[in-house]
C-alpha cells in the first residue's frame, strides 16, 4: 500500500488547517504577485510615458538655449569688418576684428574666441589658446557648403572645467568665407541643478553627454556613461547608478553635439505598486490568519464527529455495542453516524443471536456427549456385567467337561483345551473394549494416571515412542470435564497413528494459574497438513476434537504446516 504523500504524520484535524492555509496562501501569493507585476508594469508606462515628456521640454530648454547663443555668435561673425576681413584673407580690418574678437573675450565664461579659415586653418584669435590647442583640432573639417552653418559642439574638459565650442561660418552671403568660434565654459550651480529637478520632480536627474557617447555630465562633474543605446534613443532603459535602481530617457538637441538623458529612480516610479504590494500582504496576511480561524472550525466541525465515530468503532471492537454517537447532522458526516449507529444495534442484535446459538449448539455438544458417554458406559457395563459373566460361565462348563472326559480322548482334549484358549482370549478382549469404552482407571486413579496408562497403551500398540508429563497430581475438575479430556487425548493419538506417519509423540497437562485454565499439549513430528485443506474436507477427527472442547467452554487451536507436524493445544476452564 504506498503511503499518503501530503503529511502523513498529521491528524486530520491539523492538516485540514494546514492544507487549507497553504491553499489560500498560495492564492494570495499569486494573485499578490500577479497584481503587483500588473500594477507595477502601469506604473513604469507611465514612468516612461513621463521620461518622454521631460525629456521632450528639457531638450526645448537646451534647444532654445543653444538658439539663443548662436544667435548672438552669428551676428558678431557676420558684422563688416569680420566679412571684409576674411574676403581679403586676413589683410583689411585687422584692427576692427581684433577689438571686436577682444570685445566678445571680456566675458568670462568666454576664454578664447578664433577665426578659422574654410580649410580649418587658425587665422586669428583673442585670449590664450593654448589648452585648446589639441581638442580644436577635432572640431575640423566642417563639410558643409549651407553659408548659415552654426552649431553648438561637444563637451571637452581640460583641466578640471568643461567647455563647448559655438561654432558659426563667416560668410558674405552667398558662400563660406571661414568660421567663427567661441569658446564656452559649461557651470552650472548645484542650486541650478537642484531648482530643475524640482521642476522635473523628486529623485530624478538630468545628464548632458556628446552624442557620440564621448563624454558625460551631470553638469558640474564629469560621470561615467550610462548604458545609452546611441541608435535607439527613445528607448527607455534601465540600470543601476551607486546602487539605485534608474530608468532613462535620452533625446538629441537639434543644432548642437549634444544629448539630454533624464533619469527617475525606478522606485519613486514604481512607489505606488510597492504601496499595493504592501496593502496586498497587510491584507493577505489578514486573509490568512482568519482562513487558518476558518478552516480550524471547519476541522473541528468534521474532525469532532469522526473522533466521535472512531470512539464508537474502538468500543464496538471491544464489544461493547450500546455506545450510541448522536450526531444530529443532515450531511455525509450525520448520514455516517446513523448509519453506524444502525449498524451497531444490528450488530449487537447479531451477535446476540450468534452468541445464544453457540451457547444452544455447545449446551447440544454437551448433551450429544453425555448421551454417547452414558452409552458407552451402557455398553462398557452389557459388555462387562453380561457378556463377560456369560464368557465366564461357558469357560467354567469347558472346564467341567474337560473333567468328565476320559483320559484317552486326547482329540478332545485337545479340542477343549483350544477352546479354553479362546474363551481366555475373548474374555480379555472384551475387557479390553470395556475398558476402551469406560476406563475404570479414570474412575480409580484420575485423569494423570488415565493419560500415562493411555500413553503405554498407545506405544505398545503401535510402536510409537510416546512421551507424557505433568507436574499435576490429582487436579480438581468436573467428571464431565475430565471424561472429555481423556476422549480428546485418545482422539488424537488414533489420528496421530491413523494419518500422521509420525516417529514420536510428546503430550503434557499442566495449570494455567495467570488465566484458570486446564492445558493439554499433544505434538508429533508427523507429515503435519494444510488447515485450509482438512477446512474442504472436514476430518472427522478434527471436528470431533472441536465439538468436545466446545461443549466443554473451552478453547483449541492447531499449530500446524505440511512437512512439520502438529501441535494440538486444548485449554478448558477449570
Amino acid at each position: 500500500m504506498t503511503k499518503p504523500f501530503v503529511f502523513p504524520g498529521l491528524s486530520l484535524q491539523n492538516k485540514l488547517p494546514l492544507l487549507i492555509c497553504i491553499l489560500l496562501l498560495c492564492t494570495v501569493v499569486i494573485f499578490t504577485y500577479t497584481s503587483y507585476e500588473e500594477v507595477k508594469k502601469v506604473s513604469l508606462s507611465s514612468g516612461s510615458e513621463r521620461l518622454h515628456t521631460l525629456t521632450d521640454q528639457i531638450s526645448s530648454m537646451f534647444v532654445q538655449m543653444g538658439e539663443r547663443l548662436l544667435s548672438s555668435t552669428q551676428k558678431t561673425a557676420n558684422l563688416p569688418p569680420i566679412q571684409a576681413y576674411m574676403a581679403s584673407g586676413g589683410k583689411d580690418s585687422l584692427k576692427s576684428v581684433q577689438s571686436l574678437l577682444a570685445k566678445e573675450q571680456q566675458d568670462t565664461l568666454i576664454p578664447v574666441v578664433q577665426l578659422f579659415d574654410v580649410q580649418g586653418h587658425k587665422i586669428l584669435e583673442a585670449g590664450s589658446s593654448k589648452m585648446f590647442t589639441t581638442i580644436t583640432s577635432s572640431i575640423f573639417p566642417i563639410r558643409t557648403a549651407d553659408p548659415r552653418f552654426a552649431i553648438v559642439g561637444k563637451l571637452y574638459k581640460e583641466g578640471s572645467e568643461m567647455y563647448f565650442p559655438i561654432i558659426v561660418s563667416v560668410t558674405d552671403g552667398k558662400q563660406i568665407l571661414g568660421y567663427f568660434v567661441k569658446w564656452r565654459m559649461l557651470i552650472t550651480t548645484p542650486a541650478e541643478i537642484e531648482a530643475l529637478s524640482q521642476l522635473m520632480g523628486a529623485r530624478s536627474a538630468f545628464y548632458i553627454g556628446n552624442d557620440d557617447g564621448s563624454f558625460w555630465t551631470n553638469g558640474i562633474v564629469q560621470i561615467k556613461a550610462p548604458p545609452v543605446d546611441l541608435k535607439n534613443l527613445q528607448k527607455v532603459i534601465s540600470y543601476d547608478y551607486d546602487g539605485s535602481p534608474l530608468i532613462a530617457s535620452a533625446k538629441e538637441v537639434a543644432n548642437t553635439h549634444w544629448l539630454i538623458l533624464i533619469t527617475l529612480s525606478q522606485e519613486a516610479v514604481t512607489a505606488t505598486a510597492n504601496q499595493f504590494l504592501y496593502k496586498m500582504i497587510a491584507i493577505g496576511a489578514a486573509l490568512t490568519v482568519f482562513g487558518i480561524f476558518f478552516a480550524w472550525l471547519i476541522s473541528r466541525s468534521i474532525t469532532t464527529p469522526l473522533q466521535k465515530l472512531i470512539v464508537s468503532a474502538e468500543s464496538v471492537a471491544k464489544g461493547n455495542y450500546s455506545h450510541r454517537l448522536n450526531i444530529k447532522r443532515k450531511d455525509e458526516l450525520g448520514k455516517l453516524a446513523n448509519a453506524f449507529d444502525t449498524m451497531s444495534i444490528k450488530r449487537k442484535k447479531y451477535e446476540d443471536e450468534l452468541r445464544l446459538s453457540q451457547e444452544q449448539l455447545r449446551q447440544l455438544a454437551a448433551h450429544l456427549q453425555n448421551i454417547r458417554e452414558e452409552e458407552r458406559l451402557g455398553i462398557a457395563r452389557e459388555i462387562h456385567d453380561v457378556i463377560g459373566q456369560l464368557l465366564t460361565a461357558i469357560k467354567f462348563d469347558v472346564h467341567w467337561l474337560r473333567k468328565k472326559m476320559k483320559p484317552d480322548n486326547d482329540e478332545t482334549d485337545n479340542k477343549l483345551s483350544g477352546t479354553l484358549q479362546l474363551l481366555d482370549e475373548t474374555i480379555h478382549a472384551t475387557r479390553k473394549i470395556s475398558s476402551q469404552l469406560r476406563p475404570d482407571i479414570l474412575n480409580d486413579l484420575g485423569l494423570i494416571e488415565a493419560l500415562r496408562w493411555q500413553t503405554n497403551e498407545f506405544q505398545n500398540r503401535t510402536g510409537i515412542s510416546c512421551r507424557f508429563s505433568s507436574l499435576l497430581q490429582h487436579p480438581k475438575m468436573e467428571t464431565s470435564v475430565s471424561f472429555g479430556l481423556y476422549r480428546i487425548y485418545q482422539e488424537a493419538l488414533t489420528n496421530i497413528a491413523r494419518h500422521a506417519n509420525a516417529t514420536q509423540v510428546d503430550a503434557g497437562f499442566e495449570y494455567d494459574s495467570i488465566n484458570g485454565f486446564f492445558v493439554l499439549r499433544i505434538a508429533d513430528n508427523g507429515n503435519g497438513f494444510d488447515p485450509e485443506e482438512v477446512k474442504e474436507k472436514k476430518r472427522l477427527g478434527i471436528v470431533g476434537i472441536k465439538e468436545r472442547v466446545l461443549s466443554m467452554n473451552g478453547e483449541c487451536t492447531f499449530e500446524t504446516a505440511t512437512g512439520k507436524g502438529v501441535t494440538i493445544i486444548v485449554r478448558v476452564p477449570e
